[in-house]
């Protein structure tokens, strides 16, 4: 397998993901994007702790077609790609097959599976990138520590290392 083309497979993977966690809560909100309010002001509940309107439901359900108009007079202009949230339940779609609504069912709770794996995505990509700036920190002050000092600190850090390398993981 040619090393540049699963380089680019690779950063093009990541940089999907990275995307995905980005838009997380674009993709993946129960409360609507965009909402113009009764007297003209636009506001965004999904970006922000904005109080949403009155008698407005925060957990939009069935069809979104019927989401155009809010009971407060507020008009839905944006609804989220996914409509639900990744942790409210919803107990009367429990363990319901891939629909028009759920496009990957619903678990156990009845929470949107969808909506699950955006929130893992995000969950995921955060765990990743901080185990990897942990170990560079530690890395890049091992080795100006070794580098520095030379000599016999630099075969016990190389050691170390390996050591590290060699021994299985610990679960």
């Amino acid at each position: 397998m040619n090393p540049r083309r699963t380089l680019q497979a690779g950063s093009t993977i990541v940089g999907f993901l990275l995307l995905v966690a980005l838009a997380a809560p674009l993709l993946s909100n129960d409360k609507p994007i965009i909402v113009r309010q009764s007297d003209g002001r636009v506001q965004y509940p999904a970006l922000a702790d904005y109080p949403l309107p009155a008698g407005w439901r925060v957990r939009l359900t069935g069809d979104p077609s019927r989401w155009s108009q809010g009971d407060g007079g507020a008009r839905l202009i944006l609804p989220a790609l996914i409509p639900y949230s990744a942790t409210r339940t919803d107990l009367d779609a429990i363990l319901q097959p891939p629909s028009a609504g759920h496009w990957m069912g619903t678990d156990a709770l009845g929470r949107d599976i969808a909506a699950r794996m955006v929130r893992g995505t995000v969950v995921s990509l955060t765990v990743g990138i901080s185990a990897m700036l942990v170990s560079l920190v530690i890395g890049v002050i091992l080795g100006s520590l070794a580098g520095y000092f030379g000599g016999r600190s630099t075969w016990r850090y190389r050691g170390s290392s390996r050591w590290c390398s060699a021994s299985p993981p610990c679960s």
